[in-house]
């Protein structure tokens, strides 16, 4: 008879588990509903994978990290351990029907796949006939709109729950409030669920936050003359490129990494930092999910996080070793305002939101009612210049709609066709009816399109050429015809992202259920800046205040933090004369200036200029601004 430590020896090769594994799996063979809060790194998988393997049916894990379950679909299958991931969606049924019937007959321990999937009816109802005996919901926190990553479609694995009444669940996450925690209890209806949590306390990792007018400079002097790992994140693609080359051209051994990139290369600049070939990775946030390396000893982020939960997360990438490691955050002046700039001022509005809805539709032609199954290619820039829409706020509304499964949408590569009639309709006819293939296009258009007659319109490629069974290169052929008979002006364009409409166009009906919550969701993501901004402002032990966010009390200061009240008084001391020194190294600057680009104390900076005055390391120009000597 296997137990939990032999399957752990066999498949893992571990000797023992880390608290509290063994408790919390010993939980789950006893089938009682689980929920699991670990720090990033702290073994969460193990928790539903060992017991997975004790179990005679399948243990289906739902995540919403598709890059995550395929990591992990692969490691426990060079481990030993048969598993597979329900990729395949609506869209290509015949494959996604190839894996349903894969996993009847194949013998899978594990089955991972999104909570979106489960709401496909081929998939729910095939997998109602399997014995599922645990249900595993990774990042649980998605479930609740307290979270910091809320998923509408995670509200909907009870429906699914509710077609597998014996299994087990246990919910799984790194980040969760107490509100969460109620929230993912009564969202997944759980039967007195033990729960397990360790402390949120990370008391290896040394949280630095330093305010500078030259964040560069103090990048290298962060790792100049270092050989350890780390990671940099950036907030977005073109940055990591940028700053990854100016730290090659001062010998820093750093690449950059972001989801623009094919996976091929992706693969490789992993397997390179993860071989230490590449020591530090310049990255945008989503890059360390899911990834065992142990051994990262500095995180350093460049711009503020939009919360204390993606800090969290994203600074527990470090130190997973239980060795001392830094979560370094650089400051600039300019950081609070470009914050709420980004994260508060550019929050979509219901009036926004039905705009954005009604403009997306009117600019790829979808009438009313219309369901299009098809993908369309947008020019982001071309768009909002287009409808005078501030891009950030259409970022965040493509966001909210996704999450609401109105649409999906990603960054992506891509030409798009427009044209426009130079001709009237009954001259059109007349070029059409010398090819049938191109009169039934044609008609199609002018049947559809009457506007194409007074404006450029941007047509679907992959729906006419499906709709009329011709090729793209046909396609073009009959569009270049017509140019050449001066019947159309036609160009391609590039596109830079792909939108899937997922539901019908009923204007009102489709928003109705964003339009109720997002103005509670709008004041729930302001809070979470809020707390962030407090956490860079306070005097208070940083890693008190992250404790005490997440509903954890402490007395003891950490003692190793960059907050004045965890140094002793000469570190204090040059710790804002040092503050000041860099400030001025650039510009001249009043006293008014150094006090906001300085998380201290005001009488304290007052007395250390005071002290540099009279060490004469700095002097006052006649414009009564501080200057270095």
């Amino acid at each position: 008879m296997h137990n939990s430590l032999s399957i752990l020896k066999q498949y893992w090769k571990y000797d023992s588990f880390r608290a509290p594994q063994e408790e919390i799996i010993e939980n789950i063979i006893k089938r009682k509903d689980t929920i699991v809060l670990l720090p990033t790194g702290g073994g969460k998988s193990l928790c539903f994978q060992v017991p997975a393997m004790l179990f005679e049916g399948i243990t289906l894990v739902i995540s919403p990290l598709i890059s995550l379950m395929q990591d992990q679909v692969n490691t426990l299958n060079d481990l030993g351990v048969k598993s597979m991931m329900i990729s395949s969606g609506v869209s290509n049924q015949e494959r996604l029907s190839e894996e349903l019937d894969n996993i009847f007959y194949g013998k899978f321990k594990l089955v991972y796949t999104s909570p979106e999937k489960l709401e496909i009816p081929m998939v729910s109802n095939r997998l109602k006939e399997l014995k599922i005996d645990i249900i595993a919901v990774d990042e649980a926190h998605c479930i609740s709109e307290w979270g910091h990553d809320f998923r509408p479609s995670f509200q909907n694995i009870i429906h699914f729950k509710n077609l597998h009444p014996k299994a087990t669940t246990i919910a799984l996450t790194a980040t969760a409030t107490k509100k969460v925690v109620n929230e993912i209890k009564t969202q997944l209806a759980l039967k007195s669920p033990e729960i397990f949590n360790s402390s949120f306390e990370r008391k290896n990792i040394n949280y630095k936050i330093y305010n500078t007018e030259d964040k560069f400079s103090l990048l290298l002097k962060t790792f100049k003359n270092k050989n350890s790992s780390g990671i940099i994140y950036c907030r977005n693609r073109k940055e990591t490129e940028s700053l990854s080359a100016n730290l090659v051209t001062h010998d820093i051994n750093a690449d950059f990494f972001h989801g623009g990139l094919y996976a091929d290369v992706k693969k490789e600049k992993l397997l390179r930092w993860q071989k230490e070939e590449t020591k530090i990775m310049v990255a945008t946030n989503a890059f360390g999910m899911g990834i065992d390396k142990e051994n990262v000893r500095t995180i350093v982020h460049m711009l503020l996080p939009e919360s204390i939960e993606s800090y969290y997360q994203e600074t527990g990438r470090a130190g997973r070793d239980g060795k001392d490691a830094e979560a370094i955050l650089l400051l600039h002046a300019n950081d609070e305002e470009r914050i709420k700039n980004q994260f508060i001022n550019s929050l979509p509005t219901k009036a926004f939101l039905r705009a954005l809805y009604k403009s997306l539709c009117n600019y790829f032609y979808i009438s009313y009612g219309e369901n299009v199954t098809t993908p369309f290619f947008l020019t982001f820039k071309e768009f909002c210049m287009k409808y005078d829409f501030n891009p950030k706020q259409v970022s965040e509304g493509l966001k909210i709609f996704e999450n609401n499964d109105i649409l999906k949408w990603a960054p992506f590569s891509k030409n798009k066709i427009t044209i426009q009639f130079q001709c009237n309709a009954s001259e059109a006819r007349k070029a059409f009816s010398k090819n049938s293939k191109s009169a039934e296009i044609g008609e199609y258009i002018l049947r559809n399109h009457k506007g194409t007659f007074t404006e450029t319109i941007q047509f679907n490629e992959e729906y006419i050429t499906t709709k009329f069974s011709v090729t793209r290169e046909e396609l073009t052929r009959i569009f270049n015809d017509w140019k050449i008979q001066n019947i159309i002006h036609y160009k391609n364009h590039f596109t830079d992202a792909k939108i899937l409409f997922t539901k019908p166009r009923e204007d009102n009906y489709t928003l109705a259920p964003i339009l109720q919550k997002i103005e509670t969701q709008n004041e729930l993501k302001k809070e979470k800046v809020k707390q962030m901004i407090q956490l860079i402002r306070t005097e208070e032990c940083k890693q008190k205040f992250i404790l005490r966010y997440f509903g954890e009390q402490k007395k003891e200061n950490c003692n190793r933090c960059s907050s004045p009240c965890c140094k002793t008084k000469e570190e204090k001391s040059n710790s804002i004369e040092n503050g000041i020194i860099s400030l001025l190294k650039n510009n001249c600057l009043d006293a008014k200036s150094i006090a906001i680009s300085l998380s201290f104390d005001n009488q304290k900076i007052a007395d250390s200029l005071r002290t540099l005055l009279e060490k004469e390391k700095i002097m006052l120009n006649t414009q009564n601004k501080y200057c270095l000597s």
